[in-house]
């Protein structure tokens, strides 16, 4: 076999391997042959048929095919002698010859798959952080969940429409610099309530796996436009200005200065229950100290998650000192391509980069447009470099969790996939949506699955690990999990992927 090096640098392969002439065209001669002894060609008798009639109708059919077959041949012999594999195929590709008489060439590139190094897990370090859910703090969750969770009743005419209440309302809306353009009349649900938790972590908490996950204010009021409604009626109309938050969801408005013009078509006061006991009646629990074990167990499947990623990211901020192996191109482009197609142009950021960025020193408004056109194009080449740097670390971290989940025989049970959906999921929505999508998008559903061993693999890797216990007030958690560099890289279900 005549193969010609081309380029052995790291992981990427490339080869040239001669097919010689004389051995194609005996080949396609025998195959011909073959296709002569069986053709039915009208005047003749089958086996009789003069050879140039047959290669004039099937000689390019047949050298393709003998090419094909004999390429193969040759690639496999070829990929059999070499002391690696590669990590997504190969990459083939025919040359164009010289002439008629020349010899065949192939160009054959790919990436080998890296050697994993064996580590010893008992010797890695770190922290299991636990939330110290406390009476005083289920005391405050249930004064939370109250707030959150109010009762409603339809309100008189007359009525003016106060903070807290639920406003149905219909609503035309258009860019305020061009009012004449307006849309369809929409309806809209708003609940009229500015206020934010005082408590970012109970807020949060509460919201995780809602008995009634409909209810959601920060969903309700879309455009923000609560505080124009306090005071207005039933039958009342009115037109003011808003700026639209940038989102998909809003259209054309997103992102701009929009006038609405809105009609109040129904208000439903809302009513706070006067006791635990009346609030815990009123969603059907048995008793109060059933609704609070509710709340209690609630929490603490909300905060023993929280835990496990943040060990995870411990985890994996230890293992990426240690494999020192380097990542394929080829699945860093894939990791960095599904990343944008799930999460649109914008690719998952190191916190610890955006921290940085945070305290770097502006660019002075009285920059040349030259300086500044020159400051973005460094930013965004150093903001590639990031997401490349980040979605290597990711598939290194992937390959390893891959490559300990074969050396010991881990492997998918049937209840995997569902268990795992429903431990990342925070209502039976999701839950239908996600399990939906895996049938139906078979990449989706893939990489899913690989998120499912490797969370159960990494589950292998937490017990041998030496994981020092550390009881924290949930404040700290929540503090500590939001400011974490890289959270979620065993899959981080909430973060990369889209249910909806």
């Amino acid at each position: 076999m005549d193969v010609k090096e081309i380029e052995n640098e790291r992981l990427k392969r490339k080869y040239e391997i001669v097919l010689p002439f004389q051995k194609i065209s005996e080949l396609e001669r025998e195959k011909l042959e073959e296709v002569r002894s069986t053709a039915h060609i009208r005047g003749f008798r089958p086996g009789k048929v003069p050879m140039s009639l047959i290669k004039k109708r099937f000689g390019d059919a047949v050298r393709s095919n003998v090419l094909d077959e004999h390429s193969k041949s040759v690639l496999e012999e070829f990929m059999k002698s070499k002391d690696e594999k590669p990590v997504a195929g190969l990459n083939v590709v025919l040359a164009d010859r010289e002439d008629e008489n020349s010899d065949y060439v192939l160009t054959v590139d790919y990436e080998c798959k890296p050697d994993i190094p064996d580590i010893d897990l008992s010797s890695l370090e770190i922290e299991k952080l636990e939330a110290d859910i406390d009476d005083d703090f289920i005391d405050q969750a249930v004064r939370e969940e109250m707030l959150q969770r109010p009762d409603f009743e339809s309100a008189t005419e007359g009525y003016a429409i106060q903070k807290g209440d639920s406003v149905s309302l219909n609503f035309r809306a258009a860019p305020a610099d061009d009012r004449d353009s307006q849309a369809e009349e929409k309806s809209l649900l708003v609940v009229v309530d500015s206020r934010a938790s005082a408590d970012k972590s109970l807020f949060d908490a509460m919201r995780f796996d809602q008995v009634h996950p409909g209810f959601r204010r920060a969903v309700f009021d879309l455009f923000g436009m609560s505080d124009h409604l306090i005071g207005m009626k039933i039958g009342d109309t009115a037109e003011f200005e808003l700026d639209v938050p940038k989102a998909d969801v809003f259209g054309e408005l997103s992102g701009k200065r929009a006038i609405f013009n809105i009609e109040i078509e129904a208000v439903d006061m809302r009513v706070d229950d006067s006791s635990e006991e009346e609030f815990a009646r009123r969603l059907e629990y048995d008793s109060v100290a059933a609704f609070r074990l509710q709340l209690m167990t609630k929490l603490t499947r909300y905060y023993g998650r929280l835990s496990k990623e943040l060990m995870t990211a411990d985890l994996f901020q230890e293992l990426s000192k240690l494999l020192e192996f380097d990542a394929p191109e080829t699945l860093i482009d894939w990791e960095i391509d599904f990343q944008k197609r799930e999460l649109g142009d914008e690719p998952p950021i190191d916190r610890e980069s955006r921290a940085d960025e945070a305290k770097s020193p502006e660019v002075s408004s009285d920059a040349s447009g030259a300086e500044a056109d020159s400051g973005t194009e460094t930013a965004e080449s150093e903001n590639e470099n990031e997401v490349r740097t980040l979605a290597g670390r990711r598939v290194k971290h992937f390959m390893f969790m891959e490559d300990l989940a074969r050396k010991h025989q881990i492997s998918l049970a049937s209840e995997d996939l569902l268990d795992f959906v429903n431990k990342w999921t925070e209502s039976e929505t999701e839950r239908s949506s996600m399990l939906e999508r895996c049938q139906n998008d078979a990449d989706f559903r893939q990489r899913v699955l690989n998120m499912v061993i490797t969370d159960k693999t990494t589950n292998f890797v937490l017990e041998l690990v030496n994981a020092e216990t550390k009881k924290i007030s949930p404040d700290d958690m929540i503090r500590i999990y939001t400011g974490k560099a890289d959270k979620g890289l065993l899959g981080g279900l909430g973060d990369e992927l889209d249910f909806g």
